[in-house]
């Protein structure tokens, strides 16, 4: 994610205060994309099979959750690209 967020930051950002928030911003994200992970598997062993906690979502179900948290990032990427925009540069409804 780190990687990621300085890739997209260099990519469609200009100024560094926006490159900066899109680094941080990383830090909720993945903490709320963990504990939907974590939530996830509970609930799935629970309900469904124990097996989920030691079976393939858990082990190999990372790219999922990564792009479940890319997914979240987005809206803060979109946000602070439009910050940056000028007025007379925003798009017209």
């Amino acid at each position: 994610m780190l990687l990621t967020s300085l890739l997209a930051g260099h990519t469609f950002l200009r100024t560094p205060w926006t490159k900066t928030v899109i680094v941080l911003a990383i830090l909720p994200v993945t903490i709320l994309k963990n504990g939907v992970r974590i939530v996830t598997l509970s609930l799935l062993a629970m309900h469904v099979d124990p097996g989920f906690l030691a079976g393939q979502l858990h082990h190999e179900g990372g790219i999922v959750f990564f792009l479940l948290a890319l997914v979240m990032l987005a809206p803060v990427l979109f946000l602070l690209r439009r910050s940056e925009l000028r007025p007379h540069q925003m798009p017209r409804p």
